[in-house]
C-alpha cells in the first residue's frame, strides 16, 4: 500500500470512529449529506487539542497531486485566532469560533507548468477533509475562502505574518456550534449529470 493511500484509509478511519464516538453513527455518504456550514459558534467553548490534530489528520490524508503536499497547515487557539478577528473581510465569518485552521499552499511545492495550478485542488479537498471530519465528531465548522481575493489574501497574509511563499487559501473556524445553516442543499439539475 502506497504512504497516500494509507494516509487516506487512516483519515476514513478516524472519520467512522469519530462518528461513532460522538454517538453519531453515520456513514461517509450520510456525513456529507447532512452536512451544513456553522454561522455561530459557542464562543466560550474551545476545541480540544486532541480534537484538533484529528482534524489536522484527517486534512493532511486529502489526495494530491503526484503525492507532494502543497500545503501549510496553521492552527489557530483561542489566542492566535485574535490576529483574523481584526480584520474587516474575515472577522464576520469566523462566527465567534475560538479555533481555526488557516489552510496556506506553498509556492515552492506548487509542481511545474500546468500541474503548477492543481494546488488550488488539493488544497480544496484538505478543506473539504477537515470540514467532513469536523462534522463526525460533532463539532461546527465553515469555510472562508481567502484565495483568489487579493484583499483577503493581503490582510490574511499581513495579520498572520506569513513568509514569501505561502498563500493563505482558506479559514476553516472551528467549535461547538451554536447556530447551523439549515438551508437544504441545492439540488443538483438533472442535466448537470451524464451516465455515459
Amino acid at each position: 500500500m502506497k504512504p497516500s493511500e494509507l494516509l487516506s484509509t487512516i483519515a476514513i478511519a478516524l472519520i467512522l470512529f469519530a462518528s461513532a464516538s460522538c454517538g453519531r453513527e453515520k456513514a461517509i455518504i450520510g456525513t456529507m449529506e447532512d452536512y451544513r456550514a456553522t454561522t455561530q459558534f459557542d464562543t466560550e467553548a474551545e476545541v480540544s487539542r486532541d480534537k484538533m490534530e484529528k482534524l489536522v489528520i484527517a486534512g493532511t490524508s486529502a489526495p494530491v497531486t503526484r503525492n507532494v503536499t502543497p500545503w501549510k497547515l496553521y492552527v489557530l487557539g483561542p489566542e492566535k485566532i485574535s490576529m483574523l478577528e481584526k480584520l474587516k473581510t474575515v472577522r464576520p465569518a469566523l462566527c465567534g469560533a475560538r479555533n481555526a485552521i488557516v489552510i496556506c499552499g506553498m509556492t515552492g511545492r506548487m509542481g511545474e507548468g500546468e500541474l503548477r495550478e492543481f494546488w488550488v485542488q488539493d488544497c480544496a479537498a484538505a478543506a473539504g477533509n477537515i470540514l467532513l471530519a469536523a462534522d463526525a465528531m460533532g463539532l461546527g465548522a465553515n469555510w472562508l475562502r481567502v484565495y483568489p481575493v487579493q484583499v483577503r489574501i493581503q490582510e490574511v497574509t499581513a495579520a498572520m505574518h506569513l513568509p514569501p511563499g505561502e498563500v493563505p487559501f482558506a479559514i476553516i473556524p472551528v467549535g461547538k456550534p451554536d447556530v447551523t445553516d439549515e438551508t437544504p442543499h441545492p439540488e443538483t439539475p438533472q442535466t448537470s449529470i451524464t451516465w455515459l
